[in-house]
């Protein structure tokens, strides 16, 4: 952020800049603006009987917001959260070499890593340690944090959200960056060295399975007070390898989630956080019907409340709406604008009330309200970004190039195109693919051969359609909810006729 826009910030009543980041795990205080969706108590569920869960949800929808909202839960309960984000695929490993064995020896690290640090805070519970338990504690040490460096225990502690700032201050006080882990643990905990012959034969005795170490770590959980462990999987989807493939983010997840004696493991609880792309896969290579499934869908209140609550947040209590801060009256309240532009992700909401404040820049900083040109011209260029990222250079040239949100193939043929009527069936079919088409019912105006009819519900590429009207003025004329399932439908009633049956786009369900 320019020197320039944290004055405009300031200027018109923020402590801080509301908007500063669209990923959850950079933001500090999020719980003081956390929207929960309607199973969150689910998510979090009993601590006394765990039990795993999957949210499905696309990017930009809430799904890392959830995760750190369980992580500070946590903080005053008996729960260990141990967060698995990070995935570490080697440039030339491919996802066929990842396996079960895999991802249960990467979790009993990172658990085991959360176990050693929370010690920290609980040093007399060691009492309650045999001298069995402290052999194979020393064991597993040994086994899985002989390469870390206090380097390794910072970044940790720096991911962990319930850690305390008292455990954050022993570590950083008495471990170095480049010294080892397993060294001051088993000075510090009193734990037995162990030679490397001694440790192999050691090492045979315990590794029977990944899920009996895994049960081994619970039992001592249970005896530093903890009741269970949530494992909080997330970021599935943003390796080199599974970036932009849903087929392949499944398979990278594949082998942990369809494994249902791992998720009965006494004590754990898995919780996934997973890209809503994936679930015809999961439907069919998981069990849906051993495992609860949230989908998380934004309707347009809830994001409103969200960004009330943020610009209260950052306000000092005193702004809770855009509007509060924004030059003159629109036909549409510039709020609601926002909201329905954004498509039911907040993640787009941040986005475009970034590019309010950018476009504010090019005005003039020496404002205490937003100018109400902004809005119209950061609606033009939020959504021609939007869609290039989602859509391709080609797909935002395509978009482009249309002249209306409602058509039929004929229509692109005769009118946009210039072209047969065959030459434009691939390109629907593409944009569909692409996700901003949708099959909009039938127009019926020939009796014998009913037509197919297609909209544009992307609402950022609806706009690029009809870029030369005011947003608001455009928004206001032609935007209506679903009477079944409120989606947003923003619709030239006028390219509608009698003979036209037109579908939602989101339930197929008729809405004219």
């Amino acid at each position: 952020m320019t020197i320039t826009e944290q004055n405009i910030y300031q200027k018109l009543g923020f402590d801080k800049n509301p908007f500063a980041y669209t990923n959850a795990d950079e933001e500090e205080n999020l719980a003081d603006y956390f929207v929960a969706p309607p199973y969150y108590e689910a998510i979090q569920g009993d601590y006394n009987s765990p039990s795993s869960h999957i949210v499905l949800a696309p990017r930009g929808s809430g799904k890392t917001a959830q995760r750190r909202m369980i992580e500070i839960w946590s903080k005053d309960k008996p729960v260990l959260c141990v967060t698995y984000d990070r995935f570490e695929l080697g440039n030339c490993q491919n996802l066929d070499s990842v396996t079960l064995n895999y991802h249960l020896k990467n979790i009993i690290q990172k658990t085991l890593l959360n176990l050693v640090l929370w010690i920290a805070e609980y040093p007399d519970t060691l009492n309650n340690f045999s001298k069995e338990d402290k052999k194979n504690l020393s064991i597993l040490s040994h086994n899985y944090l002989g390469e870390v460096t206090g380097a390794k225990v910072s970044e940790v502690l720096n991911d962990i959200k319930s850690v305390t700032e008292k455990i954050k201050k022993f570590w950083n006080e008495n471990i170095g960056v480049l010294d080892s882990l397993l060294s001051f643990i088993l000075k510090k905990y009193d734990l037995p060295e162990l030679d490397l012959p001694e440790f192999k034969q050691e090492e045979k005795k315990l590794s029977q399975s990944y899920k009996f170490q895994l049960e081994l770590i619970y039992e001592y959980a249970q005896k530093l007070g903890f009741k269970s462990i949530y494992i909080l999987i997330d970021k599935v989807d943003e390796t080199h390898l599974t970036t932009n493939d849903s087929e392949a983010t499944f398979r990278l997840i594949e082998p942990l989630i369809k494994d249902l004696e791992t998720h009965s493991i006494k004590g754990f609880a898995f919780k996934y956080f997973l890209w809503d792309q994936i679930y015809d896969f999961l439907l069919k290579a998981g069990r849906p019907d051993r495992i609860n499934i949230h989908s998380l869908i934004w309707s347009r209140d809830r994001l409103l409340e969200m960004l009330s609550k943020r610009l209260t947040a950052f306000s000092g209590g005193n702004i809770s709406k855009l509007q509060q801060i924004y030059e003159g009256k629109n036909s549409m309240g510039i709020d609601d604008a926002v909201t329905i532009l954004s498509w039911r992700s907040p993640r787009n909401v941040i986005r475009i009330c970034q590019e309010l404040i950018a476009e504010q820049t090019l005005i003039s900083a020496d404002i205490n309200k937003l100018d109400k040109r902004v809005l119209d011209r950061a609606s033009l260029k939020i959504s021609e970004k939007v869609c290039q990222e989602i859509y391709g250079q080609d797909g935002l040239s395509e978009i482009k190039r249309l002249d209306r949100e409602l058509f039929s193939i004929n229509y692109l043929a005769t009118n946009v195109y210039k072209v047969s009527n065959n030459a434009i069936r691939p390109r629907t079919t593409s944009w569909m693919d692409k996700g901003f088409l949708f099959q909009a019912g039938r127009d019926r105006s020939n009796s014998k051969k009913p037509t197919n009819l297609y909209f544009i519900a992307d609402p950022r590429a609806s706009r690029l359609v009809n870029s030369k009207k005011i947003v608001t003025d455009w928004i206001q004329s032609n935007w209506f909810p679903c009477t079944h399932c409120d989606a947003d439908i923003i619709l030239d009633l006028n390219l509608v006729n009698e003979n036209m049956d037109i579908e939602c786009w989101n339930c197929s369900r008729p809405i004219i």
